[in-house]
Order: structure tokens, then sequence, then C-alpha cells
């Protein structure tokens, strides 16, 4: 017995979420920073791509940062790994969303030696 069950198009890997209000989303990014600083990247992104998804250009900005080597480097993230692919699609959404950072991000990236 084969039951339909509604698939996302192949093409919108990203799924959205409820809309949240401002405060909502500033509370998920700074939580995320906060779990930066503590060096609990995993949860960081659990609340940034949360708030991501709730449409925050900032929020896809600091994801991408929790994937992005260099970052990762200066954070002092021992043990966690980096995916040059993973930041690289955060940054396009933070520049989709339009962060205008996202774009420097992005070429920093392109210029970073793969492993």
């Amino acid at each position: 017995m084969h039951s339909a069950q509604p698939t996302a198009p192949p093409n919108d890997p990203l799924p959205t979420a409820p809309s949240l209000d401002v405060q909502a989303i500033r509370t998920l990014t700074d939580r995320g920073q906060d779990m930066l600083k503590l060096g609990d990247i995993a949860t960081a992104r659990l609340l940034f791509r949360r708030a991501v998804l709730a449409g925050s250009a900032e929020a896809a900005l600091d994801l991408g940062m929790t994937y992005d080597p260099l970052f990762l480097r200066q954070l002092g993230a021992n043990g966690v790994d980096a995916d040059m692919n993973s930041a690289h699609k955060w940054y396009q959404r933070a520049h989709e969303l339009g962060s205008s950072e996202a774009s420097r991000r992005i070429e920093r990236l392109a210029s970073t030696p793969r492993p």
C-alpha cells in the first residue's frame, strides 16, 4: 500500500518556518552568539537555523560562519568539522535575504584553499 505524502520541490532544500517576530528572531540569534562564545557550535547552529527559516539574513550569515574553516580557526573550535559547501550555502542564503557582508564572505571562502 502506497500513501501519497507531500514532498518539497527538489530545488527547494530549505523549508520555511512559521513567522517569528523581530524580537523572537533577535533572541534566537543572540542566544546563538552566546553558544558560540561557549564553544557550543552544534547548539548555535540549531538556533541560527531556526532564525534563518524565519527569514533572518543575519542568522544565515552567522550559520555560514559556523561551517567556515577560517572562522572556526579564529574561534579556536577544535574538533568541529568545517564544511566549505555548507558555509557557501548559508552565505548564499544570507545574500538572498539581503546581507551585503555575505558576498564578501563568499569571495573569501572561494579563495580559501581546500583541505
